[in-house]
């Protein structure tokens, strides 16, 4: 907006700023530090850090003195004969620059005004005897680009269906160094499918929280992708997902394991989880994710019988999940139906992939369990047949390996691999 309609500054102020833009210059016969005397501006200036961009079309002037008669509104936004310029940059908005202990301005290596976050405002005047510092903030015009990756399907979001390769959105990258990915603000709420992570390459091998901003020489926008699953799935992600999950298994649902460790492994350490008694009726795509250091923990318990996953209902389904390094204590308050480390039943899941690794169950007061009652080590890894070989031969998917078995502090079966 134009000086003259946004605030009518007095004559003095444009003429100073004239001045200041070709320094050196003289007013008439005196000097432009008796003009500025002889016009009461003398003693307020504001300074204006470029912070990598120019003045006025002038390629090397980076900082700017504009002197105010006293009480005048301060310049805040780019006026004709006021402007600054950085290549391949928008700008923002000039911000008020951190001061030291003596009230000078706090520059970095480069010589730009290290800004605070208070913005300066449209209508702010400069009092008598006043010097304030500000600098300009930036937003690159290069851009971010989010393309959808869905294989083998579309994705719809409101009333727009999205082909797998389309654009979803265009994002600024801002000033800040590193733009933030956020599923809420850069993805796409679709109503047939599921977000799963940011990508910085199309095969959707490298995930990525954030992007780099690029610098100056690079004008291309930089293109990402986000991946998506096929229908509606509860994402987990972490410790506290998996916990969630575990306490859900009861409830129904499809849940999909992910993580962007290298190991490919999601850390439970320090969690625990109760043994369940119910029904597991959940989908679990492990994903090839390993479940590592998860404690389940029941003490006082009767009834049951209980196990990690519980009884395996016909609609449960689990492929490709590892977990590892997990340990099971029980105490039995009475009499207990069974007691197993897996499963105490299968009703025709389909389970495949399933590997449980350096597995301990640890039991007290085992003579009121019943199925491991005078020392039994030939059935306490798979409930609903006499013996685990004889559940492993009909039911097929699980693999149990170095699992052992501890009976009132006595280890009974070690290494037990199957």
């Amino acid at each position: 907006m134009e000086i003259k309609t946004r605030i009518k500054l007095s004559i003095i102020l444009i003429v100073c700023m004239f001045a200041a833009l070709t320094a050196g210059c003289v007013m008439g016969e005196g000097s432009l530090d008796d003009y500025l005397k002889d016009n009461g501006a003398e003693n307020q200036c504001v300074t204006y850090y470029g912070n990598g961009g120019t003045f006025n079309e002038n390629d090397t002037k980076t900082v700017m003195d504009v002197y105010y008669k006293p009480d005048s509104y301060i310049i805040s936004s780019q006026q004709e004969k006021f402007s600054v310029n950085r290549i391949f940059y928008d700008f923002d908005a000039w911000y008020y620059g951190q001061l030291d202990g003596e009230g000078k301005p706090v520059l970095d290596k480069d010589g730009n005004l290290i800004l605070t976050s208070k913005k300066l405002g449209d209508k702010e005047k400069i009092a008598a005897g006043e010097h304030k510092y500000v600098g300009a903030k930036w937003n690159a015009k290069v851009a971010l680009e989010i393309y959808l990756v869905a294989d083998g399907f579309d994705v719809t979001s409101g009333d727009t269906v999205y082909k797998n390769g389309d654009k979803l959105k265009t994002v600024n990258f801002g000033s800040d160094k590193y733009y933030g990915l956020s599923e809420k603000t850069d993805a796409v709420a679709a109503k047939d499918a599921t977000f799963l992570s940011f990508y910085s390459d199309e095969a959707c091998t490298n995930p990525i929280t954030s992007v780099a901003k690029p610098g100056e020489a690079n004008a291309e926008n930089v293109k990402i992708y986000a991946k998506y699953l096929q229908g509606k799935w509860t994402v987990v992600r972490n410790a506290t997902n998996v916990v969630t999950m575990f306490n859900n298994s009861s409830n129904g649902g499809n849940y999909y394991l992910f993580t962007s460790e290298p190991n490919g492994e999601i850390d439970c350490t320090g969690r625990k989880i109760s043994l369940s008694s119910y029904n597991f009726n959940i989908k679990i795509e492990g994903n090839g994710v390993t479940i590592r250091n998860l404690k389940f923990e029941s003490l006082g318990i009767s009834g049951g019988p209980y196990s990690i996953f519980g009884r395996f209902a016909a609609e449960a389904k689990i492929k490709d999940l590892t977990i590892k390094d997990i340990e099971v204590s029980v105490t039995a308050k009475s009499n207990l139906n069974g007691l197993y480390l897996v499963t105490h039943g299968n009703d025709g899941a389909d389970i495949s992939g399933l590997k449980i690794e350096n597995a301990s169950l640890s039991v007290t007061s085992a003579s009121l369990i019943l199925n491991i009652q005078n020392n039994n080590t030939d059935n306490w890894l798979f409930g609903g047949y006499e013996t685990d070989d004889m559940y492993l031969t009909e039911k097929a998917g699980i693999k149990v390996t170095a699992a052992t078995l501890k009976i009132n502090g006595e280890v009974l079966a070690e290494n037990i691999s199957k």
